[in-house]
């Protein structure tokens, strides 16, 4: 999936639950860009369940597995709830009640 972010297009290869750097380089992070309106077919491990909804809404699609990491030149989304768990409570036991309980966060690898 392609991203224009200003005049630069991205190659977005996955969804995540949160911002995970699995893999040593250097990256790039962007916190808080505007949620994008189409995901169609882009690959997404999350499993938060309203979290998870919204984006198979978008078009995005659940993958089965870990996600391995990016290579360079590739990027991946971060979906967050804004509020992460409190006290006692799990983030999967949160219920996602407006899209503004995500913090988009896009994360890509330059070296």
């Amino acid at each position: 999936m392609k991203i224009k972010i200003g005049k630069t297009i991205l190659n977005v290869v996955a969804g995540l639950s949160s911002t995970v750097i699995n893999v040593s380089g250097q990256y790039d992070v962007l916190v808080g860009i505007p949620m994008p309106k189409d995901l169609s077919g882009l690959p997404h491990y999350v499993g938060h369940p309203d979290t998870k909804a919204f984006l198979d809404k978008l078009g995005g699609r659940k993958t089965p597995g870990l996600f391995e990491g990016l290579r360079v030149g590739e990027s991946f989304l971060a979906f967050p709830l804004q509020n992460s768990r409190k006290d006692n409570e799990w983030t999967v036991d949160q219920a996602l009640n407006d899209i503004e309980e995500i913090r988009v966060t896009l994360v890509t690898r330059i070296a």
